[in-house]
């Protein structure tokens, strides 16, 4: 795989700070083409002329959308003389900020959003404003998030994946994930490591039902965490990241206590994970189980869904 075209949306005023480093970093490494994209409130010359002749109002849209697209070119050319191998540029648009930038992603065939999550007192990467959090939810393109805590450049990345996964969506979802995370990992010459959470299925059931011995229900967990090593090595096998050593957690557990924890104890700069399986490390579309461990990381975090996956903004465009 490769990332060759980054989408970097910006709010009017905005600032362009130093969390974009990490993505800047791949995209340099791979001399993609980065773009800096602007959505302004659609407030059409119409409702503006309620209160200032129509003249006037088209004026004011026209100025706000232009101070808007110079405030970018000024980033792009502080930026080309840091970046040297990427191909910059600035797009300014109005409309829905979340509904415009899947649209322009889409339509030209973006690798990759990478978006500012930390607004006002968030101190946690994904309890973002409305328009990252319907990024999550609904687009269709690989989106990155900063984080406040971000390292100048990520020395760990967790690929979170679920062993699990019964559907060839599921195993295709797992497959996305840990190439993106090793494309990273090799872009940024950092550690990988591949997570996954376990647990016996219908443990809670032998026990509850007295009728099993606690050595039994350790040799079915044994057994279980067997076929969960086995389905790992395959993974890694498929997708031939051996070069990069991995480091392979396969942690006993439910997915949204564990996750939080292995990547704090492990100084993990960067989580990669899928937002669209059954019910294990990917959760539901953003369900619960999903949404409540993207809530509570601090590290950036870049989510996928695979490619089969149909975006209701598409449905309706």
């Amino acid at each position: 795989m490769n990332i060759n075209k980054i989408l970097i949306p910006l709010a009017p005023s905005q600032v362009l700070n130093e969390q974009f480093h990490q993505i800047l970093l791949v995209a340099n490494q791979n001399s993609a083409s980065v773009t800096l994209f602007s959505v302004v409130e659609d407030i059409t010359a119409t409702r503006m002329a309620k209160y200032v002749p129509l003249e006037l109002a088209k004026e004011l849209m026209d100025g706000i959308l232009e101070k808007q697209e110079q405030q970018l070119l000024a980033y792009v050319t502080n930026l080309e003389t840091h970046y040297p191998n990427i191909s910059f540029d600035a797009k300014v648009k109005s409309g829905i900020a979340f509904l415009e930038i899947i649209l322009f992603s889409v339509k030209y065939q973006y690798d990759l959003i990478a978006i500012d999550a930390n607004r006002g007192h968030k101190q946690y990467a994904a309890l973002s404003g409305s328009t990252t959090r319907h990024l999550m939810r609904k687009s269709p393109v690989p989106v990155w998030t900063t984080a406040r805590s971000a390292e100048p450049q990520a020395k760990h990345i967790v690929a979170a994946v679920d062993l699990a996964a019964p559907t060839p969506e599921g195993t295709e979802l797992n497959s996305l994930v840990l190439s993106f995370a090793a494309f990273v990992a090799r872009s940024l010459d950092a550690k990988l490591h591949i997570f996954h959470a376990w647990q016996l299925p219908g443990e809670s059931y032998f026990r509850s039902w007295g009728r099993f011995q606690e050595n039994d229900i350790h040799k079915y967990a044994d057994v279980e965490f067997k076929d969960r090593e086995t389905a790992m090595q395959r993974l890694i096998n498929r997708l031939a990241v051996q070069d990069l050593s991995p480091e392979i957690a396969l942690v006993e557990g439910e997915p949204e206590s564990q996750l939080p924890v292995y990547i704090k104890d492990n100084g993990i700069d960067l989580l990669v994970m899928g937002t669209l399986c059954r019910t294990g490390i990917a959760g539901f579309i953003i369900g619960n189980r999903a949404e409540s461990i993207l809530d509570t990381v601090t590290c950036p975090v870049i989510t996928l869904k695979p490619e089969t996956f149909n975006s209701p903004v598409m449905q309706t465009a």
